[in-house]
């Protein structure tokens, strides 16, 4: 790897190799059980419920490692009405989704390094993209996702989600990133927001926070 190129660029080599490989499908974004896929797909759509303020018209989604769209296409099943912006760092996975979903907004970019290309939404999500840190160290891992979170606390207007591999497991993978919840909460309390919601309901080793910017009891 290249000393001037960003180590976190090593996810969209493994993501596109995934794409090439598998398709357009859950093992496409490497997800290994399309089940699985699916919960997080509902528990980050779940995040419009949670911190939903009153409103006339379809909320903006900014949706941060968009890959294939899979986030969208789970929306449209359910009926939602979403004003969606799929933004990746990947030509390819864009180009994909700009094929299936030519309506929507799409970016290539990197949110630390394009920021003011990138729209500001109502809710900002990232599905998947912490929780893989392959070859990175976990100093490395935890340096990129602290900015990320700050970038996306910028870009939210409501609030933001994402998720993370638990450490309450029986095993850890050490391509996977692993976070303890307190070591998160301490940075987003302190850095960005208070008002955090902590999920792990959902029957998967990782967990999901939703993070507000409202007044509004959580």
């Amino acid at each position: 790897m290249k000393a001037d190129r960003p180590s976190y660029l090593e996810l969209k080599d493994h993501y596109e190799a995934k794409l090439f490989l598998h398709g357009d499908n859950h093992r496409g974004v490497d997800w290994p059980n399309k089940l699985d896929a699916e919960t997080r797909y509902r528990v980050m759509m779940d995040v419009l419920d949670f911190l939903e303020s009153e409103r006339d018209n379809a909320p903006t989604v900014l949706d941060l490692g968009c890959g294939l769209s899979h986030q969208y296409g789970f929306f449209v099943q359910r009926g939602l009405n979403i004003d969606y912006t799929g933004v990746d760092i990947s030509t390819e996975f864009i180009e994909r989704s700009k094929a299936k979903y030519p309506n929507n907004r799409y970016i290539v970019a990197d949110i630390l390094r394009d920021e003011k290309r990138i729209p500001s939404a109502d809710y900002v999500l990232a599905n998947g993209l912490f929780t893989e840190k392959l070859s990175m160290t976990f100093g490395e891992m935890w340096h990129w996702v602290g900015n990320m979170l700050i970038a996306m606390s910028k870009k939210a207007k409501i609030g933001f989600a994402c998720n993370f591999m638990s450490t309450n497991v029986e095993w850890q993978r050490d391509d996977l990133f692993h976070l303890s919840v307190d070591q998160l909460i301490e940075f987003v309390s302190s850095r960005i927001s208070k008002e955090i919601i902590v999920r792990s309901d959902y029957g998967l080793h990782e967990y999901t926070i939703y993070v507000a910017f409202s007044q509004k009891q959580l």
